[in-house]
């Protein structure tokens, strides 16, 4: 057999398409150990620990370039962006018309805040705004002008639900035409929020603190009064407000639960309530 100096010219090109193959058709002598491992293809080394390492920072680096940041301003397709679902306003705002002349005549310098929850593609707002998007919404789908086809936006990165309660709750309370039952129901959605996020019961002194932190001032006494409408009144909860609850009907109410308790007639008693407060409700609906 041949050398590889007296190789023929077709040998040759044989050589080369077998090491750009990982097989080697050249033919040697048997004992040639010194040419069958010089032709031979070289295993690549698996990759060091270190290497890997390396490779899964540069991989997460190269993902966290496509996520969203808290304070990223974004423009988003209007039917994209959606009111929060857990908003106690009850009834249309009654500034409706005066936010949509406004927007018609200086167009949208609200930039919305939004977010997302955790495992849901779905943007909504995340500190007031509720009744301006519902407005552009309005707009873009009656008119197809494309101003109102876009909103901009600033993400504000998820932290948990009650943040998000209270950020309404902070834009809602320093409206005039907010009442009484719709503050009595965002705090008892709060208080149901904060249970679920800390796995146990809430206190009054929990929710004093916890709307005292975004500047909300309510005292101990407003809480508690709040919640008795919730539970107690919420057939005629439209129609309360708190000076009247406070000093009126809860005392009232209370003192008729005392009684029943005493003459072994609770269950027969706050049944005969809550009709009554059924009753009361839909003769105020008339």
């Amino acid at each position: 057999s041949r050398t590889p100096e007296t190789l023929t010219a077709v040998a040759r090109q044989q050589q080369l398409a077998g090491l750009t193959t990982g097989r080697i058709a050249v033919t040697t002598k048997p004992n040639d150990d010194r040419m069958m491992r010089a032709l031979t293809p070289v295993k690549p080394a698996a990759a060091s620990p270190a290497s890997a390492t390396i490779r899964k920072v540069y991989d997460d680096a190269e993902a966290s370039r496509t996520e969203e940041l808290d304070g990223s301003i974004m423009t988003l397709n209007v039917e994209d962006v959606h009111t929060y679902d857990k908003d106690v306003r009850i009834g249309p705002n009654p500034k409706h018309e005066e936010i949509k002349a406004s927007l018609l005549k200086q167009g949208n310098n609200h930039r919305f805040s939004v977010t997302r929850r955790p495992n849901d593609s779905r943007y909504f707002v995340s500190a007031g705004g509720n009744t301006r998007l519902r407005i552009i919404k309005e707009l873009w789908r009656t008119t197809q002008d494309k101003q109102w086809r876009t909103v901009d936006v600033v993400y504000r990165v998820w932290k948990k639900e009650s943040n998000i309660v209270l950020a309404h709750m902070a834009e809602n309370d320093v409206r005039a035409d907010y009442t009484f039952w719709e503050r009595a129901l965002s705090i008892e959605t709060l208080a149901e929020e904060l249970k679920n996020e800390r796995g146990g019961e809430v206190s009054t002194s929990d929710l004093v603190e916890a709307m005292k932190s975004v500047g909300i001032p309510r005292s101990a006494k407003y809480i508690q009064t709040a919640r008795f409408a919730t539970t107690s009144l919420q057939p005629i909860g439209r129609w309360l407000d708190f000076d009247v609850t406070q000093s009126v009907l809860a005392p009232a109410y209370r003192a008729l639960e005392r009684l029943a308790t005493e003459l072994a007639a609770g269950d027969r008693v706050g049944r005969v309530l809550r009709d009554v407060a059924v009753d009361l409700g839909e003769a105020l609906e008339v």
